[in-house]
């Protein structure tokens, strides 16, 4: 999250603040329905800030992915969310 940190900061954005509680739930990550569900529970979460931000209709920038290996269910959610908005 650092690039979009410095991305947003420079620009004076909001950015997405991760759910509270994930690391909680999840746990030490030795228990598979944990991570699952903590993982599910942050989707949502997510899911909803970009949808709260498409109703306000705020522009939403995408800078990519840092790493090939960073695409994950929550990158996937939000290409699929944001795909025929407008201010993308």
């Amino acid at each position: 999250m650092n690039r979009v940190d410095y991305f947003a900061d420079q620009a004076s954005l909001s950015k997405y603040s991760p759910m509270k509680g994930y690391n909680l739930i999840r746990g030490n990550g030795k228990s598979a329905w944990r991570v699952k569900l903590a993982d599910n529970l942050s989707v949502a979460h997510n899911k909803a800030w970009i949808n709260r931000v498409m109703i306000l209709k705020k522009p939403i920038y995408d800078i990519g992915l840092g790493r090939i290996g960073d695409a994950g269910a929550w990158y996937g959610m939000e290409l699929i969310e944001t795909a025929n908005y407008i201010k993308f």
